[in-house]
């Protein structure tokens, strides 16, 4: 985002609500492992 951007509060709740479901998700056992592999998959 650039400085200045605006951005709609409902696009900015949406983002909040799928990094805190990614934290929680990547944050259980094996979790960096499934980071990782998520990582490497998006590379494609």
């Amino acid at each position: 985002m650039e400085e200045g951007e605006k951005v709609p509060s409902e696009q900015l709740s949406r983002l909040a609500l799928k990094l805190l479901v990614d934290l929680l998700f990547y944050s259980s056992a094996n979790g960096h492992r499934r980071l990782w592999l998520a990582l490497l998959d998006y590379a494609r």
